[in-house]
């Protein structure tokens, strides 16, 4: 099953080189996130740098209405205070090791379980 890696459009080209099975949805509105999320049923990593805080709650409420597990990735290291429905949602949150986090995060997603 491919794994979704959905990621601002603004921040697309700071991902790494993606093997086969890889999705990427490069979005510019919560909408296209929303419905690449819809459409794609298996894992996802949410790259959540460059998102509007206003999208990290409807995001989160997609991430909890899925069947698969979702990675959420920062660029930056977490500030140890900040809540984040998004989040909140995931399975889990790399943080501060920027493109290679969305790698990491592929790896921890195919991993069984």
């Amino acid at each position: 099953m491919d794994v979704l890696v959905l990621v601002h459009a603004s921040r697309a080209e700071a991902l790494p080189a993606l093997d086969e099975g890889v999705k990427v949805a490069n979005v510019a509105t919560l909408e296209a996130a929303l419905t690449a999320l819809r459409e794609t049923p298996g894992p996802a990593v949410i790259c959540s740098d460059g998102f509007d805080e206003g999208w990290l709650e409807p995001l989160g409420a997609a991430v909890r209405g899925r069947p698969a597990a979702a990675i959420e990735v920062r660029g930056e290291r977490w500030d140890g205070h900040s809540h984040s429905e998004l989040s909140a949602a995931c399975r889990g949150v790399i943080s501060g090791f920027r493109a290679g986090g969305v790698s990491a995060a592929i790896a921890a997603l195919r991993e069984p379980r």
